[in-house]
């Protein structure tokens, strides 16, 4: 068992700076500059500021995607970290990840909703460009080009072992619209889906070789396609 200092009663005290920790949303995001580093009375010493709260000390892989899963809720390090093994420091407020002794990531602490708490100094800049989008806005986006863009976009997110693995498949579908139009971009959805293509690179090459003005199978009158469990991969038709 590993001992964290807080505040006495579990509350902060005067001074304390604690607004700079990501807070747990559905994909939250805060600046790591002085995340928990400075959480205490400004001016007192380490040891100044209350009895101590026990903390429970854990080991955990890091998930691909840079997020520790810690009782079913995903917390952010440094993406450099990702699948490296980590210890966990838990109180019943606070959770900090540690890399050979070095703090390396500090969360309040959530309750297992399978959501993401996301800090974005955390993520490479390839990912920052996405901080904005949400799950909710692709879906949005989505239906509002039509019933394939949006079956597509439900089957990729829903593949992935977390959603924000597939948001830059997604992202890059949804931008094809600017080039392509909305149409082509519909015939090319549904194609990926009947071929089991489901990438943003398997649809922009079906747009990039017109391959989604051949006649496509017959779907139902809501325009809807039709998805089947035993669908050939993307490799049978190349």
């Amino acid at each position: 068992m590993f001992l964290l200092r807080i505040p006495a009663g579990g509350q902060p005290g005067p001074g304390l700076s604690v607004t700079a920790c990501a807070m747990p949303e559905e994909r939250t995001h805060a600046t790591a500059t002085g995340c928990f580093s400075e959480c205490r009375p400004r001016g007192a010493a380490r040891n100044d500021w209350g009895p101590a709260s026990a903390a429970t000390g854990e080991r955990r892989r890091v998930g691909i995607d840079y997020h520790v899963d810690i009782d079913s809720h995903f917390y952010s390090v440094p993406h450099r970290f990702a699948r490296a093994e980590v210890e966990v420091r838990l109180t019943t407020r606070t959770v900090e990840i540690f890399a050979r002794g070095e703090r390396i990531a500090a969360h309040l602490r959530s309750s297992g909703n399978h959501k993401h708490t996301t800090v974005p100094d955390h993520m490479p800049s390839s990912h920052r460009r996405y901080a904005d989008w949400t799950i909710d806005r692709i879906r949005r986006d989505a239906v509002n080009i039509g019933p394939a863009t949006t079956a597509l976009c439900e089957l990729i997110l829903e593949r992935r072992p977390h959603p924000e693995q597939g948001f830059r498949a997604c992202i890059g579908i949804l931008r094809l619209v600017r080039p392509f139009g909305a149409e082509r971009l519909e015939a090319a959805a549904a194609r990926a889906i009947e071929i089991g293509a489901l990438s943003y690179g398997s649809v922009r090459s079906i747009l990039d070789h017109k391959l989604d003005r051949q006649a496509a199978h017959q779907r139902p009158a809501d325009g809807a396609p039709i998805v089947h469990t035993n669908i050939r991969g993307a490799r049978y038709y190349h």
